[in-house]
């Protein structure tokens, strides 16, 4: 696991496959300053915003979105 920090802005977290066995997947996230995060894997991506509700409360807002396949197996199994 890996953080880079750039220009007080963003942040990038990395994170490598266990290994080429499992079904883990390497993975991409990157914080933008404020309240946006950038979720990319190999199988697809996610927008997820974190909103504050007020001085004890936070929400997080998701929208994720699935790479395409012509295999519906593999497909039900990426939106379970």
């Amino acid at each position: 696991y890996s953080v880079i920090n750039r220009s007080n802005l963003y942040s990038i977290h990395q994170v490598p496959a266990r290994n080429s066995s499992s079904d883990q997947e390497k993975y991409l996230w990157v914080f933008i300053y404020p309240n946006l995060a950038i979720n990319l894997y190999e199988k697809g991506y996610s927008i997820e915003q974190i909103l504050p509700m007020g001085k004890d409360r936070t929400m997080l807002a998701y929208d994720f979105f699935v790479r395409s396949t012509s295999d519906s197996a593999a497909m039900a199994k990426r939106i379970e």
